[in-house]
């Protein structure tokens, strides 16, 4: 694997990292909601305010363990640059979406 892949794979983990850890920890209380998951349905009330914060911290922190997970994979594996580049960019298609829209899936199939 190449070293800027490497990089690359480390440093949206820990962005991953660092937003769950922020969202779901870290939000305003609400009605205040400077900082947090906005999802419309979210904030609707303090529990689903709560609920989606929670929620959307935990899967950008399991995004972010998957992520390091294929990297350490690919690592050990000796894979080429191009395979690490594809595991990149599909990890990358996969995580974004679902820590952005999931919470709010769930949000709807709690509170609906």
């Amino acid at each position: 694997m190449h070293p800027v892949v490497l990089v690359l794979f480390l440093l949206e983990s820990v962005i991953f990292t660092a937003t769950g850890y922020a969202v779901r920890y870290r939000h305003s209380p609400y009605p205040d909601i400077r900082a947090g998951y906005h999802f419309g349905c979210a904030q609707k009330s303090r529990e689903t305010w709560d609920f989606a914060n929670r929620t959307a911290g935990a899967i950008c922190t399991a995004c972010a363990a998957a992520l390091a997970a294929v990297c350490v994979f690919l690592l050990l594996s000796k894979a080429g640059t191009a395979l690490s580049v594809t595991c990149l960019l599909a990890g990358s298609a996969v995580c974004v979406p679902c820590a952005v829209l999931l919470p709010a899936a769930f949000v709807k199939r709690k509170f609906h």
